[in-house]
């Protein structure tokens, strides 16, 4: 797939993959997505433009959001999409049709007041636009409360890199009825395609078996046409096995799924041209959500799918609303949501702090029976803007909104904290590389963002605007703004089991009342860990050169507790008795933790009252050290995962990088704020927390890499993970043997390893590039 933006160098080509946490190992089952920037330095000003005529000449206005206005398209590309042609970037006119879309942004003031409306646009066949993929359907954001026209594109390229589900887009002028109209983003419409959110396609399953039908009863197209029309307005066939007398499985011999393709929108906005049933007749789900299946819209006409739907949800709402997090039958509500999409989403929210999180402009999806959260839409009005409520970089994303209800619920599970917590610090370094996407960004739209700031002006919201001028003005704002974000969220998310929702009830919390102690086989008690501001933060260090099971001692003064559920990592492990006055003891087998260095294991914890009652929930975390426990005249050094003790006062020599990356420079070790070079001297007073950092030759991309693959454009870059430790120590043995590797010096080594480049050359996967030929295939 092409570039989504492909003129600029975008740090999310290379940022995440090389940071999947080493700790929790569903995230290492994540693939790594190649990045859709190029890795070109020269940046044209000149933006792709589209041209759009309506038939009658008349601009689509803030009702024209039902109805179509028929008319022709034609698109200008710049020099980088050259190679993106297609039926209407010739020099025709070719037919489209074109409404406006949106809820807030079609009623808001100021695009009422300007006319700068977004777009929905209908092609009449599919077509791959800008390397996005063969699609009909098109959107045009006209992010009209953004006078940056950055935070949209910084949102949904940020989720792209943690691996949410998102659309792709780009910037384009718009010319409408002979009209300038300003900086576009032109964007994929959310949809199930293998070019869009790739999940189960009823469309496609529509298409396939009508086709199939009217070739073996030899219909013509229209009448095919008109028989998947019919197919879609009543799904009723995918249950039953029939339609209209025909037996569908003499013409498709797939099983037909009901667990999967499935697309659900979350929205507060009551849109009285929305003719798409709620999902719950109550137009809520018990816990208050506002849920609407937006593909297939029929979902409703097909009863066992609607309440196969409805039920998922319902078992989900029910496992987080229980004090142990588990349906009445005992399902964790990570079998049927997926925890990953739960903590990536969170998080890019909270990076860009988008106050509609947990309220509209959300989507689910749900595919082989489970849960996801995404795609990822709608971030115009976050991150600081000034025509939002608030210009505050500080605070916690739907802390004080009744709506958020499913987060809400979750931030009772130290868990689930837990991993926001783990997840942050693993893409720590790809947040600082936002700084940089920002940067690029501009460089790129600067020359048209002013233009477009010219014609419309600020716009006003709620009658707050607290800076205008101009975009480079507003620009400023946002980049510092983020560069604070990403630091308030730093120092706040790792302050124990931070509180991000101000109330006890819906918080972990320790008791008081409930005193905990924990052990080594050897009979040492596990010590405190230290590291409570940056890299993975816990209340306990497991000493991997002790290992073994852990054991603990537990006592509490509550008088009417009963026992107390053990979970490690989010899974059940055994019930113990806690009475008052009486002491509990019990192990924690080793097999139970995730005993990789640096990992970080959740230990919750519910107690019961004798009138089988929850009532309090506890959290610990340990963390896997594997140089020992730091003594009190001692500090640690965390660099990436690794622990590193040093006397306090001390000075310690950050050690060499040794090994190069095609293309990257090795800039030092960053803990976020400055950047300390190769065997630059420290002294040590305190625990620190640092992180490599790269940059790519052009001096735009930053890079983090450790033991994973990173894609740079098209081209597969290889990382070798480096042992810090083990690399100080002269021990000539199993260290010397990597690092002859890669010196292909040896000549007689070298021949065999030139045959290992070739394999880079399947980088013609740029020939695949010859994939807009096989793309028109799907049309």
């Amino acid at each position: 797939m092409k570039s989504l933006f492909k003129k600029a160098v975008s740090f999310f080509l290379i940022l995440i993959f090389a940071v999947l946490p080493a700790i929790f190992p569903f995230f290492s089952n994540i693939e790594p997505i190649k990045s859709n920037a190029a890795s070109q330095t020269s940046i044209d000003s000149e933006l792709p433009k589209v041209y759009i005529n309506t038939d009658l000449g008349q601009n689509p206005g803030r009702d024209d959001n039902v109805e179509y206005f028929k008319g022709s398209m034609r698109v200008e590309l710049n020099d980088y999409y050259a190679d993106c042609q297609n039926a209407y970037t010739g020099s025709e006119m070719l037919d489209c049709k074109i409404r406006t879309r949106g809820n807030s942004t079609r009623t808001f003031a100021g695009a009422v007041g300007t006319g700068k409306f977004a777009y929905r646009l209908k092609l009449d066949k599919k077509v791959d636009m800008f390397g996005m993929g063969a699609s009909k359907n098109w959107v045009l954001l006209s992010n009209v409360y953004d006078q940056t026209n950055m935070r949209n594109m910084v949102g949904l390229e940020l989720g792209r890199a943690l691996g949410v589900k998102t659309v792709e887009s780009t910037w384009v002028v718009l010319y409408l009825n002979g009209e300038y109209r300003g900086l576009y983003q032109f964007c994929e419409k959310i949809d199930t395609s293998e070019n869009s959110i790739d999940i189960t396609d009823w469309d496609s399953i529509i298409k396939e078996i009508a086709f199939a039908i009217g070739n073996k009863e030899g219909m013509d197209e229209k009448t095919v046409d008109k028989m998947r029309d019919r197919m879609e307005e009543d799904l009723s066939w995918v249950t039953t096995g029939t339609f209209e007398g025909y037996k569908i499985s003499d013409f498709y011999k797939k099983k037909l799924d009901i667990t999967s393709g499935y697309i659900i929108e979350h929205d507060s906005f009551d849109n009285p041209h929305d003719d798409r049933p709620y999902l719950f007749e109550s137009q809520t789900t018990p816990m208050g959500m506002k849920l609407k299946i937006d593909i297939p819209e029929k979902t409703h006409t097909n009863s066992e799918m609607n309440e196969y739907v409805k039920e998922l949800i319902l078992d989900f709402e029910e496992a987080i609303s229980s004090p142990n997090f588990r349906t009445k039958d005992g399902r964790h509500y990570s079998e049927l949501c997926d925890i990953e999409s739960l903590v990536d989403f969170w998080l890019v929210r909270n990076v860009l702090m988008t106050g509609e999180l947990g309220i509209r402009s959300m989507f689910y999806y749900i595919e082989d029976g489970k849960i996801y959260i995404g795609p990822l839409w709608d971030f115009d009005c976050g991150a600081g803007n000034s025509i939002t409520v608030t210009t505050s970089h500080e605070g916690w994303v739907g802390n004080k909104d009744d709506r958020n209800y499913w987060y809400k619920a979750l931030y009772k599970d130290n868990y689930f904290i837990g991993l926001l917590q783990e997840r942050f610090a693993e893409i720590k370094p790809t947040l600082d590389s936002i700084i940089d996407s920002i940067e690029i960004y501009k460089d790129y739209i600067e020359e048209e963002a002013e233009r477009d700031y010219e014609k419309y002006g600020p716009r006003y919201f709620n009658n707050v605007n607290k800076k205008s001028g101009s975009f480079t003005s507003e620009y400023a704002f946002y980049l510092q703004w983020q560069k604070n974000r990403i630091k308030w969220m730093e120092e706040n998310l790792f302050d124990g089991f931070p509180d991000i929702f101000p109330n006890e009830d819906v918080r972990p919390s320790v008791s008081n009342k409930i005193n905990t102690t924990m052990y080594h086989a050897d009979g040492s008690m596990l010590a405190k860990d230290n590291l409570t501001q940056h890299g993975k933060v816990g209340d306990f260090l497991y000493d991997l050169s002790k290992g073994g099971d852990i054991s603990f001692k537990m006592t509490t003064e509550h008088t009417t507790s009963e026992n107390f559920q053990l979970f490690v990592n989010g899974l059940y492990y055994k019930t113990f008795p806690l009475v008052a006055g009486e002491e509990t003891s019990g192990v924690i087998e080793a097999s139970a933790l995730n005993l990789k260095p640096g990992a970080r294991n959740v230990i919750h914890i519910v107690v019961y009252s004798i009138y089988d009652k929850a009532y309090r929930r506890i959290g610990y975390t340990l963390v896997v050290s594997e140089n020992g426990e730091a003594k009190s005249d001692e500090a640690t050094v965390q660099l990436g995962s690794e622990l590193i003790k040093v006397k306090k006062g001390s000075t310690f020599t950050l050690p060499k990088y040794n090994y190069a990356r095609d293309g990257f420079v090795f800039n030092g070790w960053t803990d976020g704020t400055r950047v300390y070079g190769e065997e630059e001297k420290l002294t040590v007073n305190e625990d620190i927390y640092l992180y490599e950092s790269w940059t790519h030759t052009d001096g735009r991309a930053v890079l983090y890499a450790e033991n994973t693959d990173i894609y740079f454009g098209d081209e597969l870059v290889p990382t070798t993970k480096v042992s810090y430790l083990k690399e100080k120590t002269p021990d000539p043995k199993p260290e010397p043997e990597p690092e002859p590797e890669p010196e292909p010096e040896p000549e007689p080594e070298p021949e065999p390893e030139p045959e290992p480049e070739p394999e880079p050359e399947p980088e013609p996967e740029p020939e695949p590039e010859p994939e807009p030929e096989p793309e028109p295939e799907p049309e």
